[in-house]
């Protein structure tokens, strides 16, 4: 939802505001990161996320 509204691929969010966000632990949001990762979905530096792969982060989104 985020990079809906921002004219960038480069989101500046945090692990922990992004669990504080979504209401889960911050353990949970990185390993999931890593996880985006690991598929080349997204790129990630310390407090900076860019996403490399947008139609496989909507396809993760929806479950696949």
């Amino acid at each position: 939802m985020v990079d809906d509204h921002t004219e960038a691929d480069t989101i500046h969010l945090t692990h922990e505001f992004l669990a504080v966000m979504l209401g889960s632990r911050r353990a949970g949001v990185t390993a999931a990161l890593n996880h985006f990762k690991k598929r080349g979905i997204i790129k990630m530096q310390r407090g900076v996320i860019t996403i490399a792969n947008r139609g496989a982060l909507e396809e993760a989104a929806n479950g696949s």
